[in-house]
């Protein structure tokens, strides 16, 4: 799991690609919210399904 950073290091220059208007804030915290559920007492790796996008 990468660091919040380096996930911003992506959503910087993704968010100034993409048409505007973009809610930057929301669009920032959707980049590195998917991984606080680690931060929960009693999660697991396999709670990552519900957390993350896994396109088939």
């Amino acid at each position: 799991m990468p660091l919040p950073m380096v996930h911003l290091s992506i959503a910087y220059p993704l968010a100034d690609a993409l048409p505007e208007p973009l809610d930057r804030g929301a669009f920032y915290l959707g980049s590195i919210a998917p991984d606080s559920i680690h931060m929960r007492e009693g999660t697991t790796r396999e709670d990552k399904q519900h957390t993350h996008f896994y396109p088939e």
